[in-house]
């Protein structure tokens, strides 16, 4: 509301010669004059009790952003974080260049012989070395297996063998007793033309131990049968057969 301004003030009219009479009523108000140009601002009246906050306003456009101020002190380093997971393993790089052999080191302990490999093929023999000088002779060894021989240059012109040595005698008296074995027969120029059989006689009579050579043979043995003697029996080889004809005929026995 428009603050009431006071009109002006009439002339003042001449002093009366009498004391002051009293004061006359006050008269009707004047209208209202037209409004004085503003006074001075008066003296800041003091401070109002502060009125209650008022609701807030909307939000306004936000404004630009400002300049960035001078980067702050580094603040101290915070604890380290947990370890993330591995990453997968990235691809070999491209091998470098080999570096300087270093200095040999010290020779570590031997290890354990290893499995002894294939023999290896056998070389050529070497040439023969030169004759050593001739040893001293040995012990005489034992008697060999004593036997009978007989040889005959056409057995079948005698059926009787002639005993090794003999001319014309074909029994032989045995000097001891033992046993006849292994009867073998040799032809030495010519193989049988048909199979002949040479049998031991004792006393006469035909034994066990006979040996054949057989048709394109030429040689037979009997290694199977034996014949025992006694003291001065006689012993007689006979040829049964003409197919060694004109042959040599070497014969021999075991007398143990």
């Amino acid at each position: 509301m428009a603050r009431k301004i006071p009109g002006p003030r009439g002339p003042t009219g001449p002093s009366g010669s009498g004391g002051t009479g009293p004061t006359g009523p006050t008269g009707a108000a004047g209208a209202d004059g037209a409004t004085g140009p503003t006074g001075p601002t008066g003296a800041a009246g003091a401070a109002g009790a502060t009125g209650p906050t008022g609701a807030a306003g909307a939000a306004g456009a936000t404004g630009p952003t400002g300049a960035a101020g001078a980067a702050g002190a580094t603040g101290p380093t915070g604890a380290a974080g947990a370890a993330g997971p591995t990453g997968p393993t990235g691809a070999a790089g491209a091998a470098g260049p080999t570096g300087p052999t270093g200095a040999a080191g010290a020779a570590g302990p031997t290890g354990p012989t290893g499995a002894a490999g294939a023999a290896g093929p056998t070389g050529p023999t070497g040439a023969a070395g030169a004759a050593g000088a001739t040893g001293p002779t040995g012990p005489t060894g034992a008697n060999g297996t004593p036997g009978i021989w007989w040889a005959d240059s056409d057995p079948s012109t005698n059926d009787e063998l002639l005993p090794f040595g003999a001319a014309t005698i074909t029994d032989l008296p045995m000097p001891r007793a033992g046993t006849l074995k292994n009867l073998y027969i040799k032809s030495v120029n010519g193989n049988a033309t048909a199979g002949v059989t040479f049998t031991i006689q004792k006393n006469g009579v035909n034994q066990t131990l006979a040996a054949t050579v057989a048709n394109g043979a030429s040689q037979g043995t009997d290694t199977t049968h034996t014949v025992t003697v006694a003291q001065g029996d006689i012993i007689t080889l006979v040829c049964g057969g003409t197919g060694l004809s004109t042959r040599d005929v070497w014969a021999a026995v075991d007398y143990l």
